[in-house]
């Protein structure tokens, strides 16, 4: 299956869309927040993006992406967003009733089109199921 997009200009805003869905701070739909099929919309358009970039400015750009892509706490406020986002009682709940697999497919489809090292992955699983929920986010 194929969706085709006029320009550039409309997979930007197909990109930003997703974005704001994905990380708007009221979840209640867990199927959605961590689908995978979602995770991975999001990461084939920003390879498209990239690509595209990759073509019109050169090299540089890739390296801009992937410092872009890859999520830690120094990110602000997709990190922030990403620790509300996993401090949602219905997902704290079904990450702390998951196997630690499951954990980290969860939680790195929630945070897609981002990419989490495993270092950081850790870090934020130890911090989301072990914080009290008035004490997550920052």
């Amino acid at each position: 299956m194929k969706i085709e997009l006029e320009s550039y200009d409309e997979l930007l805003v197909l990109h930003r869309a997703l974005m704001e869905r994905h990380f708007v701070e009221e979840v209640h739909a867990l199927e959605l927040v961590g689908s995978p099929l979602l995770a991975s919309i999001s990461r084939n358009i920003l390879d498209l993006i990239i690509e595209h970039e990759v073509k019109t400015k050169g090299s540089a750009a890739r390296a801009k992406w992937d410092d872009w892509r890859t999520l830690t706490p120094k990110k602000g406020i997709a990190w922030n967003t990403l620790l509300v986002r996993l401090s949602d009682d219905g997902i704290r709940k079904f990450l702390k009733n998951s196997p630690a697999v499951q954990q980290d497919s969860f939680i790195r489809d929630v945070a897609s089109p981002f990419q989490l090292t495993d270092d950081v992955l850790d870090k934020l699983k130890a911090r989301v199921l072990t914080t009290p929920e008035d004490g997550i986010a920052g």
